[in-house]
């Protein structure tokens, strides 16, 4: 599966864009932040704002179970929005959710996968910054 890792911020610092991805194996959960990974392939692009760093991983490993993809953007205020994204190991969308306005609402997919998007935000770090969970709305 091919995913964008990314770390940029705009000129002035006060816009920022971050994309990573937790990555759940079936005896750990490593979380990819790096833009330099251990993965076998890389392929620099172009990033959203104009300072920072931005590649392109392959993660091809068998003993994976699920991917968390976490797009996040931070404006002027410090306000963070973004969208999560559930995977399984061949790449189908599980579960996907928005946060906006420090809440974190279901958009689509399967309730029972909300405890990996709980869990993506303890390990990314969030977890003090996200107020509320809502799960079963979406479709």
């Amino acid at each position: 599966m091919r995913l964008i890792i990314e770390a940029s911020k705009s000129r002035t610092g006060k816009h920022a864009s971050r994309k990573l991805a937790v990555v759940y194996y079936k005896n750990r959960k490593e979380v990819v932040t790096k833009l330099t990974s251990t993965t076998t392939k890389q392929e620099h692009i172009r990033t959203v704002y104009a300072r920072g760093q931005s590649v392109i991983i392959e993660l091809d490993n068998p003993d994976i179970e699920y991917i968390v993809y976490v797009e996040l953007i931070r404006n002027i205020r410090g306000h963070v929005k973004g969208h999560l994204q559930v995977y399984d190991r061949n790449g189908r969308l599980l579960y996907e959710a928005v946060l906006r306005k420090r809440k974190i609402r279901r958009v689509s997919g399967g309730k029972q996968y909300s405890w990996l998007v709980e869990d993506a935000i303890k390990s990314i770090g969030l977890e003090g910054y996200v107020r509320r969970y809502n799960h079963n709305t979406g479709a």
